[in-house]
């Protein structure tokens, strides 16, 4: 496989934002609504979705059905020619994947697209930008001494790190799937830096952020991988904590919204992607929601910048550290039985 610089990887991604889960359950319905007229896939965490469907709806007088999952879930629909039978949009997915399966969705352009920043909806307007994320290495500093401060994605497979090191189990998380990608493959031999940090982690997976980070606060471990939002949050908090963005390059994630090919509600579904980048919603996700911005005029800690490109290299690059990661688990399992 051809090498990748983090700069060419990082614009293949785009801007400041998966959904791997080879054996998750079926997507849980979380807002449901009896005879709906609109009903949403969403990969993002309850506490993101919940107050903007619950603003939408007191706006609209819709009726929201919400169903959240991994991109495994949508993928299975997608198969079976079903998605649009269960769904009218799918929200806040990752525009990997939303430019992989772009067949499935309707061309749709938001008025206020005008006012996002540039590249971070695509020119065929299948679908549209709605936030932006980074993953930073985050440490306690009651823990860890300046001496040790790490400072790049190499760091972590420092074997003073063996089992001090929070992280979330990448195949149900696109933020921790994405630092494998982006940790490997600044890395020499991609594979073989998978193969020492999971070594170096040496310990149970969480399965939510908010347990990596007060696993990490409370010094129950000495350092992680978080997003940069949630970092600085927990800082200004008086978590006795700090973080860095790696020297090789930091991953930026570009999250979005589509229209579903031949949904039963395209109305209320169009009102809803307009909703996500308008400023109401745009300004919640930087004051309340820890995530980043993507329209221009809200203000934001961090700057939205970047461009969008290839999104299919970062497709083939994700599968590839996934399926050597699965293969390395799996092997890990069978040594302790």
């Amino acid at each position: 496989m051809p090498r990748f610089s983090i700069r060419k990887l990082s614009v293949c991604l785009l801007l400041l934002g998966l959904s791997i889960s080879g054996c998750s359950p079926r997507p849980s319905a979380i807002l449901p609504a009896d005879d709906p007229d609109l009903t949403i896939f969403t990969s993002q965490e309850k506490s993101i979705y919940e107050p903007i469907i619950k603003e939408y709806q007191e706006r609209t007088g819709y009726k929201v059905h919400v169903e959240a999952g991994t991109f495994q879930d949508l993928k299975h629909y997608i198969e079976e020619n079903t998605l649009a039978d269960r769904y009218d949009a799918v929200f806040g997915i990752h525009s990997a994947d939303l430019e992989h399966y772009k067949d499935s969705w309707e061309v749709y352009e938001s008025p206020d697209t005008a006012s996002l920043f540039p590249n971070t909806s695509p020119s065929h307007r299948l679908w549209t930008g709605f936030c932006s994320l980074q993953t930073v290495i985050v440490y306690n500093t009651k823990v860890v001494t300046y001496r040790e401060v790490p400072t790049s994605w190499e760091s972590l497979l420092d074997p003073s790190w063996k089992g001090r090191i929070a992280f979330l189990n990448p195949e149900a998380s696109d933020i921790y799937s994405a630092a494998l990608v982006c940790a490997s493959q600044t890395s020499k031999n991609p594979k073989e830096y998978l193969s020492a940090f999971s070594r170096n982690l040496n310990a149970p997976l969480y399965t939510s952020l908010e347990e990596v980070n007060q696993a990490i606060t409370d010094g129950q471990y000495s350092l992680g991988v978080t997003l940069d939002t949630l970092a600085e949050q927990l800082k200004s908090e008086g978590g006795e904590i700090n973080y860095i963005y790696p020297k090789e390059g930091n991953y930026s994630q570009l999250y979005g919204s589509a229209l579903i090919l031949d949904c039963k509600h395209p109305g209320p579904a169009k009102e809803f992607i307009d909703f996500t980048v308008s400023k109401d919603v745009q300004s919640l996700l930087s004051n309340k929601l820890n995530r980043l911005p993507i329209r221009k005029g809200v203000h934001s800690a961090l700057a939205a910048t970047g461009a969008y490109q290839d999104s299919q290299t970062f497709v083939s690059l994700r599968k590839e550290a996934m399926d050597n990661w699965q293969s390395l688990m799996k092997h890990t399992v069978e040594e302790g039985r």
